[in-house]
C-alpha cells in the first residue's frame, strides 16, 4: 500500500490540547450571561411599547427598540455559549460584539440622547468603555484562554493561579 502524506501525518498526530477554562474567561462569559439576561428581561417592556405604541410619544419608532433588544439579548446569548464552551470563534466573537455594542452605544449617545446627564458622565463612560475593551481583549489574547479556545502552538504558562 502507497503510504500518502494523509497517512503519514494521521498516524503521528497528536489531538489538540484542550485545558480548563481559565478563570478570568469564566468571569468574561459570566458578565456577558448577565449583559443578555438583561436584555431578555427587557424584551417585555420593549414589546409593551410596541403594542401600545399611545402610552410614550418617540421619535424612533417603538419597532426599532423591540428589533434591537431582541438581537442584543440573541448576539450577548450566542456569545456566552462560544465563551462558556470554548468554541473556536467564541474569542472573535466576543471581540466584534463588544466593539460594535460599544460603537452602537456611543453614536446613540452621541446622536439621540440629550440630557445633562451624559454630558457630566462623558469621560467616565469613556474611560469605562475603553479599559473594558482593553482588559477583556488582553484576557483573551492570554496563552491559557488562547489554547482554550484552540488555537496552535501556543506557550502556555506553567502558573496557573495567574490566569
Amino acid at each position: 500500500m502507497e503510504e500518502t502524506a494523509h497517512s503519514r501525518d494521521h498516524g503521528n498526530s497528536q489531538p489538540p490540547i484542550k485545558i480548563g477554562r481559565p478563570f478570568s474567561v469564566t468571569i468574561l462569559a459570566l458578565i456577558v450571561l448577565i449583559v443578555a439576561g438583561f436584555y431578555w428581561i427587557g424584551t417585555w417592556p420593549a414589546l409593551s411599547l410596541w403594542l401600545n405604541p399611545s402610552t410614550v410619544n418617540f421619535s424612533i419608532a417603538p419597532f426599532v427598540f423591540v428589533l434591537q433588544t431582541v438581537g442584543w439579548a440573541i448576539l450577548f446569548t450566542v456569545t456566552f455559549w462560544g465563551l462558556w464552551r470554548g468554541k473556536p470563534w467564541g474569542a472573535r466573537l466576543y471581540r466584534g460584539v463588544t466593539l460594535f455594542y460599544f460603537l452602537v452605544y456611543w453614536l446613540q449617545q452621541i446622536f439621540l440622547v440629550q440630557s445633562d446627564v451624559r454630558s457630566a458622565n462623558v469621560f467616565f463612560l469613556g474611560f469605562f468603555s475603553i479599559s473594558y475593551c482593553l482588559l477583556s481583549w488582553w484576557i483573551l489574547s492570554r496563552p491559557n484562554s488562547r489554547v482554550y479556545f484552540g488555537e496552535k502552538h501556543v506557550k502556555r504558562i506553567k502558573n496557573r493561579s495567574l490566569t
